[in-house]
Parts: C-alpha cells; sequence; structure tokens
C-alpha cells in the first residue's frame, strides 16, 4: 500500500490498493487511476462511520422498521385485481361503455348464480327460496346494487328459461352495482362470505360471479398464501443459513436483512398504491423476490465478513471490526451494488410493456431490490460492528468457532490496514478522517505458476476443484453436454401459449369458482365469458333511417351466424317481436311494452338509445383457440360494419378480447424489452470485467436457462405434468406475464451469480494473469458459497410455486428452476469449460495491452506496462496445487 501524508490533519491517508473484486480499479492490464482509489475510500468510511454511530443507528433501523410495517399493513386492500386492459383498446373501451345507462349493470357488473340442491324448477319452494336469495342480493347495504335482470325480475316463462340452467336446479340474474371497481373487489369476498354462511346450510348455493368477485377472491387467497409461504419459508431459509453459516448469530443477521428489506418494501408499494392501480400480484412478487434476493445479498457479505476477521477468535478491536467491514464492503458490497444495478436496470425495462398488471409487478420488484441492497450496505453494517466476533456465537457442529478464521489467517489481514482518526487506540482525536497502520497485516505471498489449479487446502473447496477440473480437462465434452441439455429442455417452450387468468385460477372449493362452474356447465361453457359487442351510434337508434337500421341488423345476423356461434344475446329479438318493420322505433314508447320486454331493452340497450349491446356466446371457454378464432371473425365484421361511415362505432371486448389484447401488446413489446435488457446487461458487465465476449458469453447463457425453463413451465402448466403436485387445474396456457417478468427476472439473478463468480476470478486474475488457473482458483473460492446462495433462492421460490395460487405457483417453480439450472448445469459445467475454451480471449478488449507474464503475489506483475502494484489482490492459498499444462485447448 501506499500513503501519503496529510498535510491539514497531519496523519496519513489511505490511497487504497487497486484491483479489488468488484471495484472501481480498470480491468486486467488496467490501470486503476486516481478515481478508483477515490472510489476505494467510501467503503472505510462508511466502515467508520456505521462503527462509530452503530447503536444510533440501530435504534433508528429499529423504528423504522416499526413504522414501515404499521405503514404496510393496509396494502392487501389497496391492490387491485386489474391491470389487464390495454389502454385505448377495443375490450378496454367496451368494458367502460357498459358501465353506465344499462339495467342489470353498472360500475361493476355482476352475475348472482343460485343452485338449490333440495329441488327443481316448478316447484313452489324452488321459486320462493331463488326469489328469497335475489332479494337479499339485490337490497344488500353493502353491494349497492342498482338493479336486476333474469330469472327473478321476468315472469314469462320462455323469457326466464334462458336464465334457468339445464339441471332445472339452478338460476341467473344479471346485477349492477354502484360500487367502483376497486372498492368491489375488496368488499365482495365479505358479501360472498355472508351469503354462503347464511345459505349452504339451507341446501342454497349462493354466488357472486364477475371479474371483480373473482380477483376480490384472489386477494384474498393470496393474502392468505402469503402468510402460507411465510410460514414455510422462513424457518426453511433460517435452516439453509444455519448450514451455510454454522452459526446462529450470522443466519438470524441475514434473515433479518431480508425481512427488512421487504417490510421497507411493502411499505413504499402501500405509498403508491393509495395513488395509483397496482395488481394483486405485486404484493406476493415483491416478498418472493425480497426474501430470495436480500438473504442471498446479506450470506454474501457475512460470509465475505467472517473470513476477513483476523485469526485468533478473540473480541475485536474497533479497528479490527472497521478493517474487516472495510474490505467487505470494497469487495463482496461493491459486488453487491452492481448486481442490484443490474437487477434494477434490467427489470426497469419492463416499464415498456404498455399493461398494468406488468408494470405493477416490474415496480415491485425495482423497489424491493433497491432495498435489499440498501440494507446490505448501510444497515447490514451496523448489525456487523455490534456483534463483531460474535457473528460466530452459536456456532453449530464440532468444528471449534475459530478454526476456519485460523486457517485464512495469511488472508484474513488483508484489509488496506485502515482505521478512522478518533477511534479507540488511535493515536488521538483528529476528527474521524482515515489514516493508515504502518504496521497493517498484509498478505501472504505465496506465489502459483499459471495453470496451476488448488486441489485442497483451507478454503480451497476440494470438492469443487475436483470438478472444475474434470471439466476443463475435458471442456469441448462438458459444453455440449450442459448445452444439449439444456436445448433439450428448451424444444417444449416452442409451444408457449399464454393467457389472461380466469376463475380457474383459484381453488374448486371457493364459492366464485362454484359460480362459475354451475354456469359453464349448465347455460353452455362460453356462456360464463361472451364475446361482448358494443354498436355505439351517432344519433339515437330510434331517429336512425330504415336504411342504417337494416345495416345494424344485417350486421347481428351475420355475427349470430357465424361459426363456432351457440348463440347471440340483445334486445333485438325482442324489438323485432313488437315492430317488425322498424323495431328501434319501438324504444320511442318504452312504457308500452310489458314488464319483460323493457328489462330485456334496458339490459341491452342504454337509457339514451345510443348504445346497444350484442352477447355472442362462443362454444368453449375464453381461452381457447375456437374462440379466439371467433374473435378474430366477429372483430373483421365490426370493422366493416364501421369503416362503411355513417357515424357508427364498434368495440369488441369481454374477457377472451381483454386477453388477446394484453397479448397483443406483450408480443409488440418483448422485442424491444429483452434488446433494451440485453444491451443493459451487456454494457453493465462490460464495464465491470472489462471484457468483450464475457458477456456475450453470459448472455447466451442465459437464454439457454430461459429456453429450458421455459420448456419445463410448458410441460407442467400447459400438459398439465404435475399438476397433481401442485393442485391446479390444466388451461392449456401460461398466465400472459409470467414469460416476460421470468425473462427479465432470470437474466437479472443469473447476471448475479455471474458477477459473483467472474469477480473472484478477476480479482485472482489480477494478481497472476493466470487465465486458466484463475478460473478455477475463482470456481473453488465462490462456488461453495454460489450454490448455498442458490440452495436459498430456490426453496423461497420453490416456497411460493406450492402455496401460492396459479401466476404465482408458474412465476415460482419458473424461478426455482432457472437458479437450480444456473448453479448446477450453467456454473458447474457450461462455464468453466467455455472460459476454458475462450482462455486468453476471456479478458480481451479492442485496445488494451495483455501483461505478458504471470504476476507474483505481492511483487506486481513481471512486465505489466500498465503498472499493477504490490497489493493487487492475491489469490486464495492452498496447500497443494495440480498443473493444467497440457490440458486440451
Amino acid at each position: 500500500m501506499r500513503d501519503r501524508r496529510d498535510p491539514a490533519r497531519g496523519g496519513l491517508v489511505d490511497e487504497s490498493r487497486r484491483g479489488s473484486s468488484g471495484g472501481p480499479s480498470d480491468g486486467p492490464g488496467g490501470s486503476a487511476g486516481s478515481a478508483g482509489r477515490d472510489g476505494s475510500r467510501l467503503p472505510t468510511r462508511l466502515s467508520c462511520l456505521t462503527s462509530r454511530r452503530r447503536r444510533p443507528l440501530a435504534v433508528l433501523w429499529l423504528l423504522l422498521l416499526v413504522v414501515a410495517g404499521w405503514q404496510a399493513a393496509p396494502l392487501p386492500g389497496l391492490l387491485s385485481g386489474g391491470g389487464w386492459y390495454v389502454p385505448g383498446s377495443g375490450s378496454a373501451v367496451a368494458a367502460e361503455r357498459l358501465t353506465d345507462g344499462f339495467d342489470g349493470r353498472g360500475a361493476t357488473s355482476l352475475t348472482l348464480v343460485i343452485k338449490d340442491t333440495r329441488h327443481r324448477a316448478g316447484d313452489p319452494a324452488f321459486e320462493a327460496r331463488v326469489r328469497d336469495a335475489a332479494e337479499v342480493v339485490l337490497r344488500d347495504d353493502t353491494l349497492r346494487a342498482s338493479g336486476g335482470y333474469g330469472y327473478t325480475t321476468l315472469t314469462d316463462d320462455r323469457a326466464r328459461a334462458a336464465f334457468l340452467g339445464d339441471d332445472d336446479r339452478t338460476a341467473l340474474v344479471r346485477v349492477g352495482s354502484e360500487l367502483d371497481d376497486g372498492t368491489a373487489r375488496r368488499l365482495l369476498p365479505d358479501i360472498q362470505d355472508r351469503l354462503s354462511l347464511q345459505y349452504e346450510p339451507q341446501g342454497l348455493r349462493v354466488s357472486l360471479v364477475s371479474q371483480a368477485a373473482l380477483w376480490g377472491e384472489v386477494n384474498h387467497l393470496s393474502e392468505r398464501g402469503l402468510i402460507l409461504a411465510e410460514l414455510v419459508t422462513l424457518p426453511l431459509i433460517l435452516l439453509v443459513l444455519l448450514l451455510l453459516f454454522r452459526s446462529v448469530a450470522a443466519a438470524l443477521a441475514a434473515l433479518l436483512v431480508g425481512v427488512t428489506s421487504v417490510v421497507f418494501a411493502l411499505a413504499v408499494l402501500a405509498l403508491i398504491a393509495r395513488q395509483t392501480e397496482l395488481s394483486v400480484f405485486v404484493q406476493n412478487a415483491a416478498t418472493m423476490l425480497g426474501l430470495g434476493v436480500g438473504v442471498d445479498y446479506s450470506l454474501f457479505m457475512i460470509m465475505r465478513f467472517k473470513s476477513e476477521l483476523p485469526p485468533g477468535g478473540g473480541p475485536l478491536s474497533r479497528e479490527e471490526s472497521e478493517r474487516a467491514l472495510a474490505r467487505t464492503l470494497r469487495t463482496s458490497g461493491e459486488t453487491v451494488v452492481a448486481s442490484g444495478i443490474t437487477i434494477v436496470a434490467a427489470m426497469s425495462t419492463l416499464f415498456l410493456v404498455d399493461l398494468s398488471v406488468i408494470q405493477s409487478m416490474a415496480l415491485g420488484a425495482v423497489v424491493v431490490v433497491a432495498f435489499s441492497v440498501l440494507t446490505s450496505v448501510l444497515l447490514l453494517p451496523v448489525l456487523l460492528h455490534l456483534l463483531g466476533s460474535r457473528i460466530e456465537w452459536g456456532r453449530i457442529g464440532r468444528r471449534g468457532a475459530n478454526t476456519a478464521r485460523a486457517s485464512r489467517g495469511d488472508q484474513a489481514g488483508s484489509g488496506s490496514g485502515v482505521r478512522c482518526r478518533g477511534s479507540q487506540g488511535g493515536g488521538g482525536s483528529h476528527g474521524g478522517a482515515l489514516v493508515t497502520d504502518d504496521n497493517a497485516a498484509r498478505r501472504g505471498t505465496g506465489a502459483r505458476e499459471p495453470g496451476v489449479i488448488p486441489t485442497k487446502g483451507p478454503g480451497s473447496g476440494g470438492g469443487w476443484v475436483a470438478v472444475t477440473h474434470a471439466v476443463m480437462r475435458r471442456p469441448v465434452l462438458f459444453l455440449v453436454v450442459g448445452v444439449a441439455a439444456l436445448t433439450a429442455l428448451a424444444i417444449p417452450a416452442l409451444r408457449l401459449d399464454t393467457f389472461t387468468p380466469d376463475a380457474r385460477v383459484v381453488p374448486a372449493d371457493a364459492a366464485v369458482r362454484q359460480g362459475y362452474d354451475a354456469a359453464r356447465d349448465e347455460f353452455g361453457v362460453g356462456s360464463a365469458a361472451p364475446i361482448q359487442v358494443v354498436v355505439e351510434s351517432r344519433v339515437p337508434l330510434q331517429k336512425r333511417s330504415d336504411a342504417d337500421v337494416a345495416k345494424l341488423l344485417r350486421f347481428h345476423d351475420t355475427v349470430a351466424g357465424l361459426r363456432r356461434v351457440v348463440r347471440a344475446d340483445s334486445a333485438i329479438g325482442t324489438l323485432r317481436q313488437v315492430g317488425q318493420d322498424r323495431p328501434f322505433a319501438v324504444l320511442t314508447s318504452l312504457d308500452r311494452l310489458p314488464a319483460d320486454a323493457r328489462g330485456t331493452v334496458g339490459h341491452f340497450v342504454s337509457g339514451d338509445g345510443r348504445t346497444a349491446l350484442i352477447e355472442v356466446v362462443g362454444n368453449d371457454t375464453a381461452s381457447s383457440d375456437s374462440v379466439r378464432d371467433l374473435l378474430t371473425s366477429v372483430r373483421a365484421e365490426a370493422a366493416g360494419f364501421a369503416s362503411g361511415g355513417g357515424g357508427w362505432n364498434v368495440s369488441v371486448g369481454g374477457e377472451t378480447a381483454e386477453g388477446v389484447d394484453a397479448n397483443k401488446v406483450i408480443e409488440d413489446r418483448l422485442v424491444p424489452v429483452i434488446a433494451t435488457m440485453l444491451a443493459v446487461i451487456y454494457l453493465l458487465l462490460l464495464l465491470t470485467f472489462r471484457s468483450l465476449f464475457l458477456p456475450l458469453k453470459a448472455i447466451a447463457m442465459n437464454l439457454l436457462s430461459v429456453g429450458a425453463t421455459y420448456g419445463v413451465l410448458v410441460l407442467v402448466f400447459q400438459d398439465g405434468l404435475g399438476s397433481g403436485l401442485f393442485g391446479f387445474d390444466v388451461d392449456g396456457h401460461l398466465t400472459n406475464f409470467v414469460p416476460v417478468l421470468l425473462v427479465t427476472l432470470l437474466f437479472s439473478l443469473s447476471t448475479d451469480y455471474e458477477v459473483f463468480l467472474l469477480s473472484r476470478v478477476r480479482e485472482d486474475y489480477l494478481a497472476t494473469r493466470d487465465d486458466i488457473g484463475s478460473v478455477a482458483r475463482g470456481m473453488s473460492a465462490t462456488m461453495p458459497l454460489i450454490s448455498g446462495a442458490a440452495v436459498l433462492m430456490v426453496a423461497v421460490f420453490a416456497a411460493f410455486a406450492f402455496t401460492g395460487i396459479l401466476p404465482m405457483q408458474q412465476l415460482g417453480l419458473g424461478m426455482a428452476l432457472a437458479i437450480a439450472l444456473d448453479a448446477t448445469v450453467i456454473r458447474l459445467l457450461i462455464v468453466p469449460a467455455s472460459m476454458r475454451l475462450m482462455s486468453r480471449w476471456n479478458w480481451w478488449l479492442p485496445g488494451r495491452k495483455q501483461a505478458p507474464g504471470p504476476a507474483i503475489a505481492g511483487h506486481g506483475t513481471t512486465g505489466d506496462s500498465h503498472g499493477t502494484t504490490d497489493d493487487s489482490p492475491a489469490p486464495v492459498q492452498t496447500e497443494s496445487t495440480v498443473s493444467m499444462k497440457g490440458t486440451a485447448p
């Protein structure tokens, strides 16, 4: 280390070292420069600050945690099940037009499904029981019903038959509510619970079916699933941490950091949800990602801190604690920041998709990852200073508490040798500035010949070395095997199909699901989600010319006669019966119509006579290929009708249209999202590692991993392989936000592990200029930690895969699988094999000279014209090595 005097304070100011992992220094062969030295002072200053103010900062941390918990508590009630409509799309316009002016429709429209398990239609008891249940719903003060239309409001048997199921036990009533969509989603689950509690003992199944009711139930299930997932995940995380740390204190510290990140993030999301719509899925996604990433980051930080503690194991002085933490922040801390920036940048590309549900998920990911970084580099140091050597408290296993540290004595003193002015034992008070200790411990100087891989010794990870050694001996074979395995898993992804969720995302015993199933079974599979054709006229329909009316009637008949149409429900049939020549002229004297006819007209024609609705019932579910084809045909007919002029406007909506519109905007923005994300990740890795080809390699590996993950998800959720294990209904598609969210999350997290691994490889390479041996040593040093972190991630994501609702199951399983593939096939086979084959091209950058010879640790690089200094990081010291000379190029 080079020191210089501070003339203002008379002390020694730390120049710090260059080339530490993830630090600001230039890449291999580069020069750190003054900017790098200035940047490396920040970790030491932060270490000093958190040391001197650790107790007030700890109190502040706890206070903020309490306030954040209080702020986050109401978040579930603020979230929305919406966000699937594309602004300005036909489905969004149609939905908005139907919120006002129609009988039995409102700001929220519902279908009341009543099934009598004891009586049939024609039995007076059936009529009385169904009418009583309908009246209770329509008079419910909380629901604020604006009107109804259906079995109990009609009197003619032929008209009522359309609302009576094939089993003669199920009746439907359309209900309009004045509740806005967000309020309805919050209140409907409680209303449904009251109805079930009141009528199920009487043999009546009373269900409120609508998008609002469905997403209200999804919100309720998400809360329960989140609680269950946390009950499963937190003990599982603690168990894995105990196995990794072998220390109770370290495990609890890491868990506390992860929980803090999630609580802070949920508090911020609650504030945002009060101002704008956020999806119901954001809470689960943020919690799942926050626990995984937050605990992961703290794992890397604490492991590094423990390795930097001085040998001997006794109580730490303040200087020793500050020195260890400064080195931790300079290495793992800066790598955590770089990793967090990568995830935030990648997830931010999702804001290019103009769909609220995806933007909500992206926001949740960005917020929780940002807090994971902040808590890891700002709050965790406070905890580490408070614990000091007590980080080993509660040691588990036969190994002595200090053995690991003592065995790494040659490395543990490798910190910058700095302490804070004004700290105890610092030679007087100097206002807290940075000074160096002339007798600071330096690293051991054992030189290593290029191409030599450690095989055993403390910290060397002998098992990992053996695997790395085997792979790098036969790089072509293992590269082909790894790529072939991932490609085989990716093949089913060619059949990937996506759509918006429907009622099948909730359990079969949920009341809203029972109502949905009853409507589908008794009234036709397409009746639960008809295609809604909203025809708007510039002038009232009753004032239209005979030619215009004839054109509208032809359009109606054409749509009703399309293939795959079971029936078309509208007011036109009723109006034709009353006025065959000029059916819409009847609208001028509605009071003369029979009550049933008035009810039908009011349900399908707006009060001002300018808007008419045609509900087209298809022959399959809303997400089926046949109904999607039907939607295309209906929209083609609608476009032809409106293009003729005459002041007509037609919007086609409904569940199928909503899903198709959402899919289209995702597909249209997918290429820009992925291209932007890849460019951002490439540039970040290029700046981090000063290598042209390593970022390309990382992107190619991630694409393989994502493809393999998609393939397995198709097998599980589209084809039903393992559906019994996860307890879901197979509907032949994935939730439409899952693939685009997965690709950004998986690229982010995989890049995380790439950064952690290559940072250590680069650290070794800077010291040795050994492009082959540094890979093996970096692998042996980091793979135990990366594998442990991967186990944590897999445990968290798998818990959500087994306890969440269907979209979260898909997301959780996809992330767990991708992390598992990344930590095994990618890290163990493809990374070392490809880097062995690339050799010196790993670190090639145009315009930079390559060092002609290896460095001698502690003595600089022989002949290095770029001036690597004597305090460059040394590789991990080991007891014995195996030469890689003569391996296949």
